[in-house]
């Protein structure tokens, strides 16, 4: 049998057991020569999915086979990437322990802090940040991972990158202010921490919009 023989979606043997879980299966795919970081046709690594799947001991195995830990999507987003959004802490302290690189940016910019942060990830962006991820790393569009968090009104992570120096002055491309894009979503909490912080209610964006006229509009 050909072990990296591929299904209708391009996933290999080795891809369908690491993302399932099954520890076994993927150390006998392994054993028998399974190609380690065959994507499949979305770009999808085996390593990528059982880390955005939370399948650590799959990734342990697949990172001692020697899978690329900084490999990339179609997206240009990493395991770490994956996990980080997932909110999978165990398998973001895994990754990093082996060396994966921890402000890498996809295509659009984004970093693994700010997949976290978007997706509200608290435990792994605490890790990323002990790390020493760049909190301040803007997308391409000036988006940080507190505008990310801010965003989607996930205020414990707003929270945790206040507390580690994230900037309440940053702008995007438009010209907002984290504390614009919290109010123009109604996010409450969020603009409290924020103000708490510091933030600048006067601040305009790119067309005269201020916090105010945001927040009427919502």
């Amino acid at each position: 049998a050909d072990v990296n023989a591929t299904s209708s979606d391009g996933a290999t043997a080795l891809f369908t057991a690491g993302q399932q879980g099954h520890t076994e299966c993927v150390a006998l795919v392994v054993s028998a020569g399974a190609s380690i970081d065959l994507p499949n046709a979305q770009g999808i690594s085996p390593l990528y999915a059982a880390a955005y799947a939370g399948r650590c001991e799959c990734v342990r195995l697949l990172l001692r086979a020697a899978a690329n830990v900084d490999g990339t999507n179609v997206d240009g987003q990493t395991a770490l990437h994956a996990c980080s959004s997932a909110d999978q802490p165990s398998c973001v302290s895994l990754l990093l322990s082996h060396g994966a690189k921890v402000d890498t940016r996809s295509v659009s910019g984004c970093t693994p802090l700010y997949a976290a942060c978007v997706e509200g990830g608290r435990d792994s962006a605490r890790l990323l940040i002990a790390a020493s991820a760049e909190v301040n790393s803007a997308s391409l569009e000036g988006f940080t991972p507190l505008f990310g968090a801010c965003e989607r009104g996930r205020a414990e992570c707003v929270e945790l990158l206040l507390k580690n120096h994230a900037r309440t002055d940053a702008v995007t491309s438009t010209g907002y202010t984290a504390l614009m894009i919290a109010g123009s979503n109604g996010h409450p909490e969020c603009m409290r921490l924020l103000l708490n912080a510091g933030a600048d209610m006067r601040a305009k964006g790119n067309k005269g919009e201020t916090i105010l006229t945001l927040v009427k509009a919502v």
